[in-house]
């Protein structure tokens, strides 16, 4: 979705299609979002001059939470993501 600013943000929309608003905004590129299994929150991917990485945004209270301070890919970022698509055992 391109936002005003002419970058890609994230938008979220209820499953009959209405209610459609986006959820980050800004001057960075935020892509590839993962949502949590409880549905409270999502993983994404941003790049730009607010800096890059892995960032979990809350959709309850809006905070964001910095995963990563690197672009990378997710897979070979991390060795566990409890809420990914394709989540491995998590161990410490």
């Amino acid at each position: 979705m391109n936002a005003p600013n002419d970058e890609e943000q994230l938008g979220i929309v209820n499953v009959g299609g209405s209610g459609f608003h986006l959820i980050t905004s800004g001057p960075n590129k935020n892509a590839f979002p993962s949502f949590a299994p409880d549905g409270r929150r999502i993983v994404y991917r941003t790049t730009g001059p607010e800096g890059e990485g892995l960032r979990i945004l809350n959709l309850e209270d809006h905070s964001v939470t910095v995963l990563t301070s690197e672009f990378a890919r997710l897979e070979t970022t991390l060795k566990c993501l409890p809420f990914a698509r394709t989540a491995k055992t998590c161990t410490s």
